[in-house]
């Protein structure tokens, strides 16, 4: 049994596809010399590159209205013995509800909806794993000068790295 932490750092500015990660956690499990239930669990934080880290002057503030830009994940792989394949599955942290600030303008948030979802997968055309996502939900613009919050459209179906290699 191995369990690790700490393993990549938002420092070493790992990606999956062009989306930064840290990996807090990894575990797996050998038995009789072999992977138990041939799977391999990994956790840690994921950076949507579209939104606003959470800046380090008045961070409290800032997060009082947003959220930051590295969101949980959890990812299991699992060799399967009746393709021959290793098949992947990840997922980020419920998203739902949650105000992210756009990073190219300042703001203007995009409020997230239940249809908003982040995973990663194994790219078969790339040959390398990537993270993709979609949004659905509502733009908010607050102009702070004016203490003022405008509603400005709603947005469905804003995908991330979907491309037409068929993921």
């Amino acid at each position: 049994k191995y369990i690790g932490n700490s393993i990549v750092s938002k420092q070493e500015n790992a990606r999956l596809g062009n989306w930064r990660y840290q990996l807090d956690s990894i575990y797996y499990n050998i038995e009789y010399n072999s992977l138990d239930e041939d799977k391999l669990f990994l956790n840690g934080k994921i950076r949507i590159p579209i939104f606003r880290e959470a800046p380090e002057k008045d961070k409290e503030k800032w997060l009082e209205k947003y959220k930051d830009a590295w969101v949980g994940f959890n990812l299991n792989t699992e060799y399967n013995k009746n393709t021959g394949r290793i098949d992947i599955a990840g997922f980020a942290d419920d998203i739902s509800g949650s105000m992210f600030e756009l990073k190219y303008i300042d703001g203007l948030g995009l409020m997230v909806n239940h249809e908003s979802m982040i995973e990663v997968v194994y790219d078969n055309f790339q040959k390398r794993m990537i993270a993709r996502g979609e949004f659905s939900g509502r733009s908010v613009y607050t102009i702070e000068k004016l203490d003022a919050t405008i509603p400005l459209l709603r947005y469905e179906g804003l995908k991330i790295n979907h491309d037409a290699s068929g993921l």
